[in-house]
């Protein structure tokens, strides 16, 4: 059972991801592959939140942990970092999961999004009070970074 930080940080992603459930409730597949000028797609945007909650698992294991990924890991897209190569730049990552969205059908990146998120919280329920309290700031972006992305896709018009 997590601890008093751990569980508040549970509830904070759990928060912030209400509108990005309703969102993968609620928005038409059209509205998903729409793409306003300058901007990704609400479906770019949800395999963009996917990644980077699949990547927390990764990053506590490999970076706080210092323990090896379990056999087999990848992110929902596919993608399995290499051990030996560094971690490209973020917007490598972006680009690459953006580029994913656009050959997959909506129900796939809406099952991917859910999935990571399940994932996220099943996760965070194995971090410590001590892993919080030493990177307080990781963990706060964990929400913030799901309501940085909502409020674009509550704003998606529903056609």
């Amino acid at each position: 059972m997590p601890g008093e930080s751990a569980t508040r940080v549970i509830s904070e992603v759990d928060a912030s991801w209400t509108p990005i459930r309703t969102a993968l409730e609620t928005l038409p597949d059209a509205a998903l592959e729409a793409t306003p000028p300058g901007t990704w797609s609400a479906k770019e945007t949800l395999a963009h939140l996917a990644f980077w909650s699949e990547a927390v698992e990764g990053y506590m294991t490999l970076v706080v942990r210092q323990r090896p990924l379990p056999g087999g890991w990848h992110f929902g897209s596919g993608y399995s970092p290499a051990a030996d190569v560094p971690w490209p730049h973020f917007e490598v990552h972006n680009a690459r999961e953006a580029a994913w969205a656009r050959s997959q059908q909506p129900a796939v990146v809406r099952a991917r999004m859910a999935t990571a998120h399940e994932g996220l919280v099943r996760f965070l329920a194995t971090v410590t009070d001590a892993e919080v309290e030493a990177d307080p700031q990781y963990f706060a972006q964990l929400s913030a970074h799901y309501r940085e992305h909502s409020a674009g896709l509550i704003a998606v018009p529903q056609e």
